[in-house]
């Protein structure tokens, strides 16, 4: 949100903003790995061969992908660029 906008909130509208966001995401965890799980069912059943990398290997893919996420972040807002990943311990 945008903090000028935020900061025209009610204090009180913003504590119970910040509140519900905080139960929603506690609760999108369970919700979010249940989902994963269905569409891994669902892929298997159409035919989809699921593949288990090496751990060395699948290190390096995950790094890669966050590096590649970062990069485009850090294009799109690097005001906050470093600030992000320092709070995210990047």
């Amino acid at each position: 949100m945008n903090l000028a906008k935020w900061n025209t909130i009610p204090k009180r509208t913003q504590d119970k903003l910040l509140k519900a966001i905080e139960e929603a995401e506690y609760d999108m965890v369970p919700h979010y790995l249940n989902l994963c799980k269905q569409e891994r069912e669902t892929a298997v059943k159409a035919g989809v061969t699921l593949l288990e990398l090496p751990p060395d290997e699948a290190k390096w893919y995950v790094d890669i992908a966050y590096e590649a996420d970062w990069e485009f972040q850090k294009a799109k807002t690097t005001v906050h660029y470093d600030a992000l990943r320092k709070a995210l311990g990047f």
